[in-house]
């Protein structure tokens, strides 16, 4: 922020400089000391290059604080001055300039910052004026009259712009807080629509499934089911044989045929063998390093898997 600052208040010299030169070019008076007024933007031109190259005055304040920005201040106070004084003094065209440096400190600094400087301001021109004139009542009034319009700008200057900061504050803060609901309020209206998605497809399926008799049927329903609702490249149910002691593929939707008639797991072995023996789901994507299974080798295809038992009543008939 005080490096902006700084770094403006300099593009705005180069447009003085530029603007000054233009004027004593082509408005000669015997008021104006040209060489002098020449030299003087010579040096405001070496000035502003040193801020451009970053060696004055942030070095000299050790930094991009509010050193640098009272330094460039203090500058531009007394490089006006010079030039009010070598263009006519009280019948200068320049003092508009001082209204440009208590722009600047109403946007840098605190009002008490800015009225201070308004302050010096105003004693500088009052000094400068007294020089030219005697002391009459109309020198008096316009002496104090600008002094007190110098106040009113400062006063109005940070009014405003302390209004404008704390309105694009507050803006911002409401375009925060806007994002974030629209953010929660988008994240909600998925997870909705994911979810009727789901009870739509187990409500077409459930009334399949209540048309259906044939216990062979219901189970390849079932899986179908799953598979949709869940999403799984493949889903499979296994049921405990006559002697409950192996679990075999009973349906499946994305195995291999071959897979199907060949599994055998005994209760116990295994991931689907412990699941029925334990009575617990599990998520194969989790930790498991502190759990054994016999027989079990990961397939690195399987990214995730979820085994579920299924119970009825009282008595585990597979997974």
């Amino acid at each position: 922020m005080r490096l902006g600052i700084v770094r403006n208040a300099a593009r705005v010299r180069w447009l003085v400089i530029a603007y000054v030169l233009l004027f004593v070019y082509f408005n000669p008076t015997p008021l104006i000391k040209l060489p002098l007024v020449l030299a003087l933007m010579a040096m405001a031109a070496a000035y502003n290059l040193l801020v451009h190259f970053g060696i004055f005055p942030f070095k000299l304040t050790e930094g991009e604080g509010p050193g640098a920005v009272y330094a460039t201040v203090l500058g531009d106070i007394a490089l006006v001055t010079m030039l009010i004084v070598l263009t006519g003094g009280a019948h200068s065209q320049f003092y508009f300039l001082y209204f440009l440096i208590l722009l600047l400190v109403a946007v840098a600094f605190t009002l008490p910052v800015a009225l201070a400087f308004t302050l010096l301001i105003s004693t500088i021109y009052f000094t400068i004026y007294s020089l030219r004139h005697p002391f009459p009542m109309e020198w008096l009034n316009v002496s104090l009259g600008l002094i007190l319009v110098w106040f009113a700008m400062t006063l109005a200057c940070y009014y405003l712009v302390g209004e404008i900061r704390r309105q694009s504050e507050s803006c911002r803060i409401a375009y925060g807080d806007l994002q974030s609901h629209h953010e929660e309020v988008e994240r909600l209206s998925q997870k909705l629509g994911r979810a009727l998605t789901d009870l739509s497809t187990i409500y077409k399926l459930s009334r399949q499934m209540v048309a259906k008799t044939n216990p062979r049927e219901l189970l390849d329903m079932a899986v179908r089911m799953c598979r949709e609702v869940l999403g799984a490249e493949s889903v499979s149910i296994m049921l405990l044989g006559k002697d409950r002691g192996e679990l075999t593929i009973e349906a499946a939707q994305g195995l291999s045929e071959e897979l199907v008639k060949n599994t055998r797991v005994k209760v116990g072995e295994r991931v689907a063998g412990w699941v029925v023996k334990e009575g617990k789901p599990l998520l194969l994507d989790q930790d498991l390093s502190g759990m054994e299974f016999k027989k079990f080798h990961k397939r690195a295809s399987v990214k995730s898997s979820l085994c579920v038992p299924l119970v009825v009543g009282e008595s585990r008939s597979g997974h």
